[in-house]
């Protein structure tokens, strides 16, 4: 962890990183290059005894120094002396296990003890009895119990999971591969093994990572005999209703994206209590209108629930303490120290450039020339996976593309080169494609060649067991083809990843932050010392992209909601002005969400002004005019406002002036004009959606086909019935080749599974949630006792069935639970008899799910 001071050790480690001896590093660097190569006829440079005495002097000497930079030196001079010379000079284990010890590095010294069938009685007997001591001491200084459970953890994950446990609120910043939610799942199981009642709020940026927390939790209390805990992540009425009783008496992890979370706290009925907010990938606080949400949440939890402990992570950032604004007793950590050592490779397929250089200071020579140069195909994405066929034999490859489908031409390129894999859970998961998504999508060829892709609009299904297959070492699965969704906190390591002119999505410059983001996914944590980041010919990289270079300026986090008063001041005020105004769709999206938020902090409290908030965030300006206007508009529509503050929170990601309209609009017409109804009515069902998505358009949208709005009608009507998204896939591929539009499964697949998830249960889910809330207030106020149906919710979830709610309450997938209320029979069961008949039946009726359903189920309910 970084300190203020400097030592004498960062003193002796400069002037020994800036010697002309010290150059002889390059060339142990050099040698671990060349020898993870997997090229025949290629082979290092020997080292000279003198020379390695040297190195090891060095390393132990970085090993004491306070700055992570010449730690991660002295890591690396351990591990490749081990890896080259442990056979020559089999007294470098010994040293190279003192190294990682002194260094705090015992995830590490773990994976060295294991390749080395070293046994705990044996890890220190064949060094010097000083350091034996040294070691043994340090052991001890770093090991901590969890339960029963003994672990040894690096020096900042001592000190920081130190902090936590004595109450103090924290934020801090490591590196991909610092095992930062590691870290975090110890927290949580020290908060539940300790107490007797407990709550604990876990905020991801993603439903996807929502899943991937929640899995890793489950799995962890697996591990702990933890069995007094219920994992929530959904806040939908019918999920929660059972709960608000209980609460308070059991231990809780509610796991939810922001704009879960800011549903969660509109509830004025849900009396509880919150212990522990816990706020993973924090810096995307500046993240444009979702940012703008969390900052609210953040806001909003710490001020309702004072005695709450809060708990920052973020990757690579240079100001953690930037949370401190929200609660000034946060005490920030900070490491740029990674566990596993990175290699980035600059490869030229160009006979004519050098064919490998790496990064270090400067572009350090690594070989001038290969005969593959001259084989090497022209096209990016063949180029791509050429070279990750021929550096990344019977390694993990993680080969990033820019769009999803890049992603499937680029795994379909790689099979070329492949061939055949055989395993049962390979030939599991190809039958379940068949079966539930489409006999020619094209992840079925590609499992055949150990090859998967993943990107955002992959039904969830697929994405968790290409997950599973690809981060399990057994099973011949090797490469990976993804997107930028691995930048979003997807904990999917591997030996080797490979980089060609990237972008973040499409037309997107990846930025410095990414890229070391990215980068960080290279060498996978107990399984290897080190990994490589392939950057394929730089040259051709051009200002879109981001050319890697060794000093790392980590992210500065900043606040989305200053900067839509410090950026987009003049925007916001022509909005503010007349909301109807034309702006491109994620300009409006960040001048809606700040003018809900700034309208929702002053009817919370008349003091809570724009200019307040200017102030009290110290935010320099240019001007205060365009400030003072938004002020000044931003009270005028506030007192217009009709509405109840608990219905503008429940809705704050929609402008409070479009929610009005709504509610006027209800007076215009017989209320059962308005209604939404019932799924099962069929062509009824339909028509009624029709005309919601209509007003939803005219009041909140605007400008939308009604053949398109028809056509989400559609889909929104089959999703909610339960229809399976193979179905509607099928029904899409069945539709464009009648219109001669027809391309590809593949298209049709993202096609219709992008318009589930970024239209109908993200933005029309919204509005519905809004539509559905105002409607039952206008009902209340005009004396009717009708209860609205949770058309919302239905749409989010896709289902209505009481069963399949039930069970989608318990964390399964929409598939499992749609199969599994087939199996049971019955529609209409609450959650208790779910559970009841999940006891008595399961066990003689398990056989009858797919087996991927069958370890969805074991993952939620054994």
């Amino acid at each position: 962890m970084e300190t203020n001071s400097e030592s004498i050790y960062d003193t002796l480690s400069e002037r020994i990183s800036k010697s002309d001896k010290f150059k002889v590093y390059n060339r142990l660097v050099q040698n671990e290059i060349l020898g993870s190569l997997n090229l025949q006829g290629i082979s290092g440079i020997n080292l000279q005894v003198d020379d390695i005495q040297f190195l090891i002097q060095s390393a132990s000497i970085f090993a004491c120094s306070t700055k992570d930079e010449y730690k991660q030196i002295g890591y690396s001079i351990g591990t490749l002396l081990y890896i080259y010379y442990k056979e020559e000079y089999p007294e470098i284990i010994d040293i190279c296990s003192f190294l990682l010890v002194r260094l705090g590095n015992f995830p590490a010294h773990q994976l060295l003890m294991k390749k080395c069938a070293i046994t705990e009685s044996e890890k220190f007997s064949e060094m010097p009895f000083d350091l034996q001591i040294e070691s043994a001491s340090k052991s001890v200084e770093n090991k901590v119990h969890i339960g029963e459970v003994e672990l040894l953890l690096t020096d900042f994950q001592r000190d920081l999971l130190e902090s936590l446990t004595k109450g103090i609120d924290s934020s801090f910043s490591a590196p991909t591969s610092a095992g930062k939610s590691f870290l975090l799942i110890l927290y949580i199981i020290n908060l539940i093994k300790t107490r007797d009642q407990v709550n604990i709020v876990y905020v991801v940026p993603t439903k996807a990572l929502i899943n991937q927390v929640k899995n890793d939790i489950r799995e962890s209390f697996r591990r702990y005999d933890i069995d007094d805990v219920r994992v929530l992540s959904s806040t939908i009425s019918f999920e929660f209703e059972d709960i608000y009783t209980q609460i308070k008496q059991e231990k809780h992890i509610l796991i939810l994206t922001q704009e879960r979370l800011s549903n969660f706290l509109s509830k004025s009925e849900l009396d509880i209590n919150l212990d522990v907010l816990i706020v993973d990938e924090a810096q995307k606080i500046n993240d444009g209108n979702r940012g703008i949400i969390l900052e609210r949440v953040i806001r909003q939890t710490i001020k309702r629930f004072p005695l709450l402990k809060v708990v920052f992570s973020s990757p690579l950032a240079s100001n953690p303490e930037f949370f401190q604004k929200y609660k000034v007793s946060v005490q920030k950590f900070q490491t740029n120290y990674s566990q596993v050592h990175q290699n980035v490779i600059f490869l030229n397929s160009n006979k004519k450039l050098e064919f490998l250089a790496c990064l270090g200071v400067t572009q350090m020579p690594i070989l001038k020339e290969s005969t593959l140069q001259k084989q090497c195909p022209t096209t990016n994405k063949a180029k791509m996976a050429f070279w990750a066929f021929h550096l990344g034999k019977n390694q993990s490859n993680i080969l990033y593309a820019n769009g999803a489908s890049d992603t499937e031409q680029l795994a379909s390129e790689l099979c070329k080169y492949l061939p055949d894999v055989q395993h049962e859970a390979i030939s599991i998961f190809s039958e379940f494609i068949k079966d539930n998504i489409h006999t020619d999508y094209t992840l079925i060829d590609c499992l055949k060649k150990g090859v998967v892709f993943h990107y955002s609009t992959m039904p969830r299904e697929l994405k968790e067991k290409i997950e599973e297959l690809f981060a399990n070492e057994s099973i011949p699965v090797n490469y990976l083809c993804c997107t930028s969704t691995l930048l979003e906190g997807m904990n999917l390591p591997a030996r080797n990843v490979f980089i060609h002119k990237p972008t973040k999505g499409r037309g997107t410059k990846m930025g410095k932050f990414d890229f070391w983001n990215l980068a960080g996914r290279a060498g996978r944590l107990l399984k290897d010392f080190y990994g490589n980041i392939y950057c394929i010919d730089v040259r051709e990289w051009g200002i879109e992209g981001y050319i890697p270079e060794r000093s790392i300026e980590n992210y500065t986090i900043e606040s989305a909601t200053e900067d839509s008063l410090s950026t987009r001041s003049a925007d916001l005020s022509a909005y503010l002005q007349n909301a109807k105004e034309p702006f491109p769709a994620k300009e409006k999206d960040i001048l809606e969400q700040a003018t809900s938020t700034f309208i929702l902090d002053f009817l919370e409290d008349n003091a809570n002004t724009v200019e307040r908030f200017v102030s009290e965030n110290q935010m320099v300006l240019n001007s205060l005019d365009n400030i003072l206007k938004i002020d000044g508009a931003i009270k005028t529509i506030a007192t217009k406002n009709v509405l109840p503050k608990e219905i503008l929170r429940k809705n704050s990601g929609i402008d409070p002036r479009f929610q009005n309209d709504l509610f006027l609009l209800f007076h215009t017409k017989i209320y059962t004009y308005f209604l939404p109804k019932y799924p099962a009515s069929g062509t009824e069902f339909y028509n009624s959606l029709v005309a919601i998505y209509q007003i939803i358009d005219d009041l909140f949208l605007g400008g939308t086909d009604k053949n398109i709005l028809r056509h989400y009608a559609v889909i929104s009507s089959q999703w909610i019935n339960e229809k399976s998204i193979g179905f509607l896939i099928q029904e899409r591929i069945d539709y464009e080749k009648k219109e001669n539009k027809f391309v590809s499964v593949n298209r049709c697949v993202r096609s219709i599974v992008d318009e589930i998830e970024r239209i109908v249960t993200f933005k029309y889910s919204k509005y519905l949630k809004c539509y559905t809330d105002i409607l039952q207030h206008f009902l209340l106020t005009s004396g009717r006792e009708i209860n609205v149906i949770n058309l919302s919710a239905y749409l989010e979830l896709g289902a209505y069935h009481p069963t399949t709610l039930s069970l989608l309450s318990f964390g399964v997938s929409r598939t499992t639970a749609i199969r599994l209320r087939i199996i049971i029979g019955n529609n209409n069961l609450d959650r208790a008899e779910c559970r009841k008949w999940i006891d008595d039946n399961m066990e003689r009726k398990k056989s009858e799910l797919p087996k991927v359903c069958q370890d969805d189920y074991e993952k939620n309910f054994e």
